[in-house]
């Protein structure tokens, strides 16, 4: 059921998206947050940045004071909070606005102890980024190396003001982009302010450019001194562009934690695909020409869309299991262009928060990761709900036997499937806000009381050493003219799924498609990836299938071949 659930509605949703190309019936608009809400949230982000500052603070003064020998351990001093600055800073960020903020905002943390944590967690990160793991062992002392301790102690202080200025000019971009109605929620305040692609915070006041634009002090406190031994976590060739680098994948990643967002923090940091920012083992795809959409019909295939845009695979090869060559994997959508599809509309793809199964990389071949998603449009048994066609349709997966997944949609004809309107009867997708009915929209509307059913599982051949599978969270919606970009928010919601892709097989067959008691299905083969090469991010040549059925579309039943290409 679970499944199910994450992946409700894909058959409706790109079934919607068809309708969409020749009919349009309601706009369902994002909401620019209220005054109180607004409040909450900048309170919020102003004060995880002020709990950043204080710790930034503790780690310059406890860097000097090592050098000094005033201190110890600099590692000891760096987490003890010793003028109790951090933890009054924890103590003032104001949480007491945000009672009943919808959770349809920036998906921010309301706790003060979890904002605090994670921008102290921040700082002892970028801390272990410059010097290794072994901050007393990377320290030098003033006693023996002045000029050494010195030019430690002004990179870290110069460092604090960089990612201030940073996250403060975040924090405006944010209070302005809600107040003047640009940021609805997680998507737009990404794109407004964390930027997309190779893009990074908007400075249009110049503030980072003035506290990160220059040397980090290598020119007046470390010239002529051997930087890859003062910063030892950052070797070799350190310089000013490593320095801040490691700054913008910890500003980068704080923010995600913070605000609920999935931008790529290894493209966001330096601009390039590298691994300088994995963030857990996320690699880069960057989708090349031959990734597309297409719609095939029962009569054949319609002409292929372009998908341009990018995927993060998560794979955690450097704990992969020895003795299977398995290693844990997810996936998800980044940078997706709109789709066109047709004169009225474009489809948008973007990152969902949600989650989705677990998959894998099988780095020594041999395990099933095709994925088979057999579809019915008219199971044996009527249905008078979707309660109804969701047992049955449930029933009829479980006897494939190798599909434990179960189905990733259903739908009883002429009744709501979801929403306020709920099990009620409906003719149309206009009759049920917020959700789908199932069945044509066209004349002569639905047949009333067929359960359609599509079901989802590993079934095939031997996967090749480097194949991946896994379930990619997304939202799915309509934007229509004028608007031409995802960030303007959908005028028609298509929902949440999951999407599963493989780099080794994906089926798809629809039995009775369009009522006729006839099938066809489609078979589409992805590229495995080297996990040699994955490991180090990279994935080029790696490409991704899936295929997914749906039903009752204007054009009739389709099913969705969908192709990544990495390069």
């Amino acid at each position: 059921m679970q499944a199910r659930v994450q992946s409700q509605g894909f058959a409706f949703i790109i079934a919607g998206m068809c309708t969409a190309l020749l009919t349009f019936s309601g706009v369902a608009s994002a909401q620019i947050p209220k005054k109180p809400d607004q409040k909450c949230i900048n309170n919020i982000n102003k004060g995880a940045a002020k709990v950043a500052k204080a710790q930034a603070g503790d780690n310059n003064a406890c860097v000097k004071d090592y050098g000094k020998e005033k201190v110890g351990s600099a590692a000891d001093c760096v987490t003890s909070d010793p003028k109790g600055k951090v933890s009054k800073a924890i103590s003032k960020i104001k949480t007491g606005d945000c009672a009943g903020v919808p959770a349809d905002l920036p998906g921010l943390d309301i706790d003060a102890a979890s904002i605090g944590a994670t921008m102290v967690s921040k700082d002892l990160a970028l801390l272990a980024d410059i010097f290794g793991s072994d901050l007393d062992s990377a320290l030098v002392l003033a006693a023996t190396d002045k000029p050494g301790s010195k030019c430690q102690s002004a990179v870290i202080k110069a460092a604090g003001k960089c990612q201030d200025a940073k996250l403060s000019t975040y924090n405006s971009c944010k209070k302005a982009g809600m107040k003047g109605g640009s940021v609805t929620g997680a998507i737009s305040l990404q794109a407004a302010c964390l930027g997309v692609g190779t893009g990074g915070i908007s400075d249009t006041k110049g503030k980072i450019q003035k506290k990160c634009g220059g040397d980090f002090d290598l020119g007046k406190k470390c010239s002529g001194l051997n930087l890859d031994a003062l910063f030892p976590g950052l070797a070799p060739g350190v310089n000013a562009a490593a320095i801040d680098t490691a700054i913008e994948c910890r500003v980068c990643l704080a923010l995600n934690a913070l605000d609920g967002l999935q931008r790529d923090c290894d493209l966001f940091d330096n601009g390039v695909a590298d691994g300088s920012c994995a963030g857990g083992g996320a690699h880069k795809c960057e989708l090349d020409q031959s990734s597309t959409l297409t719609l095939v019909l029962q009569t054949g295939p319609a002409e292929p869309q372009a998908i341009v845009g990018s995927l993060d695979i998560n794979c955690d090869i450097e704990n992969m299991d020895p003795g299977t060559g398995k290693a844990p994997c997810t996936c998800s959508i980044q940078d997706i262009a709109p789709i066109q599809l047709g004169a009225i509309g474009k489809a948008c793809v973007t990152p969902s928060a949600g989650s989705c199964p677990v998959g894998e990389v099988d780095c020594d071949g041999g395990n099933v990761l095709d994925w088979d998603t057999p579809a019915d449009h008219v199971l044996p048994d009527a249905c008078d709900s979707n309660a109804e066609c969701s047992t049955a349709c449930d029933a009829h997966c479980a006897g494939l036997g190798a599909y434990t997944q179960a189905t990733i949609t259903q739908g009883c004809e002429g009744f709501c499937n979801g929403g306020p309107n709920d099990e009620n009867a409906c003719a149309n997708d206009s009759d049920c806000p917020m959700a789908s009915c199932p069945g044509k929209d066209t004349p002569p509307g639905p047949d009333v009381g067929t359960c359609q059913c599509t079901c989802l599982g590993m079934v095939g051949d031997a996967s090749l050493a480097g194949d991946i599978k896994c379930q990619a969270p997304a939202n799915v919606f309509i934007i229509q003219p004028p608007k031409e970009l995802c960030s303007e928010g959908p005028d028609i919601d298509l929902g949440t799924v999951c999407i599963p892709i493989t780099t080794a097989t994906a089926a798809a067959a629809i039995a009775n498609a369009n009522h006729s008691g006839q099938s066809y299905g489609t078979l589409s083969m992805g590229t495995a990836s080297d996990c040699g090469a994955l490991d180090a991010s990279v994935l080029v040549g790696t490409s991704f299938v899936a295929e997914l059925p749906f039903y009752d579309a204007v054009i009739g039943d389709v099913i969705t071949s969908l192709r990544f290409g990495c390069q």
